[in-house]
């Protein structure tokens, strides 16, 4: 988070609350639909009260709304979720439950630094509350959208995002290079850890735009979302500006997102099958990294050459930050399967699972990442490690896996991976469909995965209600 003024906490409020009341606006007034409205919302997280939490943005406002008229809707039987869907849903407290018991019994899960039983369940139900829920119910939502709406227009909207953001991105880059102060920045959607040329100057490698999402890999990880959308309609031109613009995030989110991007739609392009694609495409992004990695040191060698060199610092900076983890401490150079791993997040949940390989069945638990100890951050000890921490794997899959457990991770991921219906869902849907899941991953796109999930769910029962209905007029008319 960054450090800043009261001014610009009150600024930013402000510009929070003004967004968030104008989204519900257009939306109240139809001028904007429910799926413009979480698109919208997701790519104005920049903007949150400081006062409230980080997570205050426009997004959690409207996650919150519909989990309140969503949720009420449900209980009074105006929806109607599957069973098999909702035992899907509520399997991730099982891992909150084993943690418990196993603390009940003694064990020590955090090297002595266990939570009570108490404040497990309380962060289970906080995390279903606070973030799981609500976007399930964004899903409910979207999934009664597609009565309304085709595919073609949800796709559009999502194009429509990416473009604005990307204007959005290069407007703040021109901005920076000409005014210094950071409270202005911050005011146009920047935040100064991210952009060059603010006050105090930073090198090319932290030019990092990031239009209005709260991070250049959130930027990043929705232009590759869109990449095979512009791909399919020609777009060349979009095509391009998002191309730049994705290089201009600095985002290792980006580039493994392209190169999935064209391991999908190209190299295995005649596959069908959801789940085959899924698998190829991790199997050769995973033998891509491998590769990189045993050719790590003439990596290095050719980022050292020509590290003056400003695209070469800007693509190649911080993936030589994670693969250049060297140190006196030979558990710090780690990686999997050639992946490397972000030595502030991702390597210390690593090096403690390595002590106890055996958690990965059922997970620490919701939320509880927060309790793995001090020392296992070799780079950074001193962050607070009380259980008040909160953050997010960029890998995905790892991030799951930690959180739910491996065999609750492997039911979900052959849960949404089932064939949709072929007769309502078009070869290029469920290929883009394949391409989201592959890419989640090595990227937080969840949200975006359960609202094109849920589309396709509710376009195949309404087509399909309309087809019985035309065969059953068709019948009565004979």
């Amino acid at each position: 988070m960054d450090s800043t003024s009261i001014i610009t906490d009150i600024l930013i409020s402000i510009e929070c609350i003004a967004l968030t009341i104008l989204l519900f606006g257009l939306y109240y007034f139809e001028k904007i639909n429910a799926i413009e409205f979480i698109l919208y919302g997701t790519a104005c997280s920049t903007f949150y009260i400081p006062f409230i939490s980080i997570t205050a943005t426009p997004l959690f406002f409207i996650s919150t709304y519909f989990f309140i008229s969503e949720g009420t809707a449900l209980f009074r039987s105006k929806l109607k979720m599957k069973l098999s869907l909702l035992i899907i849903l509520f399997l991730p407290v099982l891992s909150s439950i084993t943690i418990s018991v196993l603390l009940t019994l003694g064990y020590d899960v955090f090297d002595g630094n266990n939570p009570s039983v108490g404040r497990v369940l309380y962060d289970g139900v906080f995390f279903y509350v606070k973030y799981f829920l609500p976007i399930v119910f964004l899903g409910t939502r979207i999934y009664r959208e597609s009565k309304i709406h085709d595919i073609h227009y949800f796709f559009s909207i999502i194009r429509k995002v990416a473009i604005y953001s990307c204007y959005i991105g290069l407007f703040q880059l021109v901005l920076s290079s000409i005014i210094k102060d950071e409270t202005i920045l911050r005011v146009f959607g920047m935040r100064s850890n991210y952009l060059a040329y603010v006050a105090g100057g930073q090198d090319a490698a932290n030019a990092r735009v990031s239009a209005f999402f709260i991070e250049p890999k959130f930027l990043a990880a929705f232009l590759v979302v869109s990449i095979p959308l512009f791909l399919k309609e020609n777009k060349i031109a979009s095509l391009i500006l998002v191309l730049i613009v994705g290089l201009l995030t600095a985002s290792q989110t980006f580039m493994v997102g392209v190169l999935l991007s064209g391991i999908i739609f190209f190299i295995v392009k005649k596959i069908k099958n959801i789940r085959a694609n899924v698998a190829l495409g991790i199997m050769m992004i995973v033998m891509f990294f491998y590769s990189i990695s045993l050719l790590k040191v003439v990596f290095l060698d050719f980022y050292a050459t020509h590290s003056d060199n400003y695209v070469v610092n800007l693509v190649l900076s911080r993936a030589v930050d994670r693969y250049d983890t060297d140190a006196d401490d030979g558990e710090a150079n780690m990686n999997f399967l050639g992946i490397p791993l972000q030595k502030d997040s991702d390597l210390p949940i690593a090096l403690f699972f390595a002590t106890k390989p055996l958690l990965y069945l059922s997970g620490y638990g919701l939320k509880n990442g927060g309790f793995v100890p001090a020392k296992y951050y070799i780079f950074d000890n001193e962050r607070v490690k009380d259980g008040s921490l909160t953050y997010n794997l960029d890998i995905r899959w790892f991030y799951f896996t930690c959180e739910f457990g491996l065999v609750i991770f492997l039911i979900w991921l052959h849960y949404f991976t089932k064939k949709f219906d072929s007769t309502i869902i078009t070869p290029f849907e469920n290929k883009y469909y394949a391409f989201l899941i592959v890419f989640l991953f090595f990227s937080g796109i969840e949200l975006y995965i359960i609202l094109l999930y849920a589309f396709y769910m509710g376009s195949s029962y309404y087509n399909k209600s309309k087809m019985d209905s035309n065969t059953q007029l068709i019948n009565c008319n004979k």
